[in-house]
């Protein structure tokens, strides 16, 4: 009942409370409860009550327009890609810098021509598997926040992709 030394709580740890004369505990425990919820409330004892999750569910109902991020991230990518191509192959323009190299160590000049014409014809192979991918990856993006994230995203643009519903 009493605590050894005082903490913050004070150094009352517990009160016993017993029946009341003529009553059984259980009737006494009751009528304890009624008048203590009737005397104490909880905003005398500073707490409150507030509808947490519906606040924090509130921000991300209809309000989050993702176009504006889907339109730049697409373009940087396509902007970056395109660099990154012109740094490897050049505009096209001027001579490949490996094919000096490899006439000096005495491939032939249709050997050169060929390795040149693989190498070109792996990179288009490549461009041409990363451009479906990413399709897909846009598709996949699309049909995800039309369905499994429709609560977050509400766009013109996902409506009209709906088969049911015409633009």
């Amino acid at each position: 009942m009493w605590a050894e030394e005082s903490g913050r709580f004070g150094r009352l740890t517990q009160i016993r409370f017993g029946a009341a004369a003529g009553k059984d505990l259980a009737t006494t425990a009751a009528e304890f409860e009624r008048e203590l919820a009737r005397r104490i409330s909880p905003e005398s004892m500073g707490l409150a009550f507030e509808p947490v999750k519906a606040r924090a569910i509130a921000p991300a109902r209809g309000s989050t327009d993702f176009s504006m991020l889907f339109m730049s991230f697409s373009m940087f990518l396509i902007l970056s890609a395109r660099c990154w191509s012109l740094w490897c192959f050049g505009s096209g323009g001027e001579a490949v810098p490996g094919n000096g190299i490899l006439l000096a160590v005495g491939l032939r000049p249709r050997s050169v021509a060929t390795v040149f014409l693989w190498k070109e014809r792996f990179w288009r192979y490549r461009a041409v598997v990363g451009l479906a991918g990413a399709a897909g990856y846009a598709r996949l993006l699309l049909t995800g926040l039309s369905s499994w994230w429709a609560d977050a995203a509400v766009l013109p643009l996902f409506n009209c992709m709906s088969a049911e519903q015409a633009c």
